[in-house]
C-alpha cells in the first residue's frame, strides 16, 4: 500500500507541476497567454523533469514489488535503464 501511495503522490506532483500557470495581470497578458501559451523557465523544466523520474522510479518499486509478490521475474527496460544511467551521471 505504501509503494502505490507513494506513485499516486508522484502522479499528482507531476500534474501539479505540469498545469500550474502564473496568473495573467492584465486582460492582454491573459489573451496573449492563450495565444501563446504559456512558456515554462529554465528551473520549471527541470522541476518537470525531476517528477517524471521520480514518477518512473516509484512505478518502478511498485511493480518490482509486484513481480516478486507474484513469483514473476523482473523486467528491464533498455530505454528506461539507459535514461536512469543519463540522470546519475549527471547528478540528478
Amino acid at each position: 500500500m505504501r509503494l502505490a501511495n507513494d506513485l499516486v503522490a508522484k502522479c499528482a506532483a507531476l500534474l501539479r507541476i505540469g498545469v500550474t500557470t502564473q496568473p495573467a495581470q492584465t486582460r492582454q497578458e491573459r489573451v496573449q497567454k492563450w495565444a501563446t501559451g504559456y512558456r515554462w523557465t529554465p528551473e520549471r523544466l527541470d522541476d518537470y523533469e525531476h517528477a517524471v523520474e521520480d514518477l518512473a522510479q516509484s512505478r518502478k518499486r511498485l511493480a518490482d514489488y509486484a513481480r516478486v509478490k507474484l513469483g514473476q521475474e523482473s523486467v528491464e527496460f533498455p530505454f528506461a535503464q539507459a535514461r536512469l544511467e543519463a540522470a546519475r551521471s549527471a547528478g540528478h
